[in-house]
């Protein structure tokens, strides 16, 4: 897992990481030879910015579990 390679990734805020999800969508939708789906970065792209307006809107990981009951 990516993580245990870069746990550094684990101590960003979520703002931080937010901002690493975009960085990392646009590096690989700028490769040629990529198997990801364009419409799935521009879905991607759209939560990101949506997120930006207005983070209060979002949930973490753990919110949403607990609303789920896991």
């Amino acid at each position: 897992m990516i993580l245990e390679k870069i746990p550094e990734i684990q101590n960003l805020t979520t703002n931080e990481k937010s901002i690493l999800l975009e960085e990392l969508a646009i590096d690989i939708s700028k490769n040629e030879e990529s198997d990801v789906r364009h419409d799935y970065l521009e879905i991607l792209n759209q939560r990101h910015q949506d997120y930006l307006k207005d983070p209060t809107k979002t949930s973490t990981w753990n919110q949403l579990k607990h609303k789920v009951g896991k």
